[in-house]
């Protein structure tokens, strides 16, 4: 009989501890499991509010096109100025080292290229959007320095919704939505009409089309967002079901590996670089008729899950990961940062080589491009998140407004892609507004520096 008691014991805890892995509730042995990793989340701004229950909330702005002469605002101690004009949806920006800035002109895909319950989405913004994508990229140039482009030529075309563009020695590439291609790039050339290289197929289905690389500071991988989808896609498809993935491209042997997964929609790539860490926005946007969704940059590692955040409560915590003990595994602390509900954040990028005052030099530009699904709006506007040892310090703070109207009835434009031109200006590309801004010091701030 002892030997009885024993076996149900043993059967008995068993049955605890996958009822424990299942729950996320570690109800055996849970002090053993402190010293695994923990994240550490910020909450600093606005929290999402129930939407509607049937459809989700619309708070579509009617487009008003920007005025002759009329700009955003900038905080103090800056000046914005238009770059460039007259363009057509551009939406991700790349500067080449000897200056040329490269914009992704790109519109909507097709119904049918999207999840069933994002079919509704792109049909609503498409009201206001429009349908056309010039699917090419255009190279714009300042020859004079004087802060405008007084050269803009096509660069590439003919392309199906080209994205995320990375330059590694005499390689040129560009992610559309359903492939990355390579093609030879000579420093100072201004258009590029060989056929190019295809290296490798990406998911065309998605709940964001749009794939994002980056390259690894050694030039040997390219990082590539793939986002979620319920569409068969190969070996990928038991990934993509999960949530949006990170893989890393291996450039000598076109080899996909993961890197990351089970992460909200993914966009936005930096590396910072003090710290050699990656860091992404994540869009924890789930369906139109979801009732929240969560904006964030995070910093990632390799094979590291993702865990959504506590209730914001504007004061840093953490958070042990108790579920999934068969993949537990020492790694470094990383943090998070919760930008807010329905921001729409997509692009950032690390200002430490920028030309901006002081103030601005020691964190991160994050673009947010807003969302209609949402009452009041959010977003529509860029934002600097300072940095301390590393990681987020501090509240963000409004860099460039004025796309909305107070009474978010008009909309004037829409920041999108991010970066830094030649002489460390910040550039926003305008994906509705059709205009490429430029931020810069004000003149008094410059003579003080």
């Amino acid at each position: 009989m002892r030997y009885v008691g024993w076996f149900w014991l043993s059967i008995s805890s068993a049955l605890m501890m996958v009822i424990g892995n299942l729950y996320g509730m570690p109800l055996l042995y849970k002090r053993s499991f402190t010293k695994f990793f923990t994240r550490e989340t910020v909450h600093f701004t606005h929290k999402a509010t129930a939407q509607g229950f049937l459809e989700p909330a619309r708070n579509i702005a009617r487009l008003t096109p920007w005025l002759p002469g009329e700009l955003p605002r900038v905080a103090a101690g800056l000046t914005v100025s238009v770059y460039a004009a007259g363009l057509n949806r551009p939406r991700w920006l790349y500067t080449l080292p000897n200056g040329d800035v490269l914009v992704a002109e790109t519109g909507s895909p097709d119904a049918q290229t999207l999840d069933p319950t994002h079919r509704l989405a792109e049909r609503v913004q498409s009201a206001t959007e429009g349908q056309y994508s010039a699917n090419r990229i255009i190279l714009l140039r300042d020859s004079t320095g004087a802060g405008l482009a007084d050269l803009k030529t096509p660069f590439l075309c003919n392309m199906y919704l080209p994205f995320g563009m990375a330059l590694i020695g005499n390689n040129f590439y560009v992610a559309t939505a359903d492939a990355i291609t390579r093609y030879p790039y000579e420093a100072g050339q201004t258009q590029i009409t060989s056929q190019g290289t295809h290296i490798v197929n990406l998911p065309l289905y998605g709940h964001n089309w749009a794939k994002n690389i980056l390259p690894s500071q050694d030039g040997h991988f390219l990082y590539v967002t793939l986002d979620k989808t319920t569409k068969k896609q190969g070996q990928l498809e038991s990934l993509l079901k999960k949530g949006g993935t990170i893989m890393r491209l291996d450039l000598r042997t076109q080899d996909l590996s993961l890197f990351s997964t089970d992460l909200p929609s993914v966009m936005g790539m930096a590396q910072d670089p003090q710290t050699a860490l990656l860091w992404v926005v994540l869009n924890d946007f789930r369906t139109p008729y979801s009732h929240k969704d969560n904006d964030y940059i995070t910093s990632l590692v390799q094979n590291m899950p993702w865990l959504p955040t506590l209730p914001a409560n504007d004061i840093p915590v953490s958070r042990r990961i108790v579920s999934g003990w068969a993949t537990l595994t020492l790694t470094a602390q990383t943090h998070d940062y919760k930008l807010g509900s329905y921001t729409g954040a997509a692009a950032l990028v690390f200002s430490y080589e920028s030309n901006l005052p002081e103030t601005w030099r020691h964190g991160l530009f994050v673009s947010e491009r807003g969302s209609w699904a949402h009452r009041p709006k959010h977003g529509y506007k860029i934002v600097y998140i300072p940095f301390k040892n590393g990681k987020p310090y501090g509240k963000p703070q409004d860099v460039m407004t004025g796309f909305l109207n107070p009474e978010d009835t008009q909309l004037r434009g829409r920041p999108m892609g991010l970066a830094l031109d030649g002489s460390g200006a910040l550039l926003v590309a305008d994906d509705i507004g059709n205009i490429i801004w430029r931020i810069t010091a004000a003149k008094d701030e410059k003579q003080a520096q």
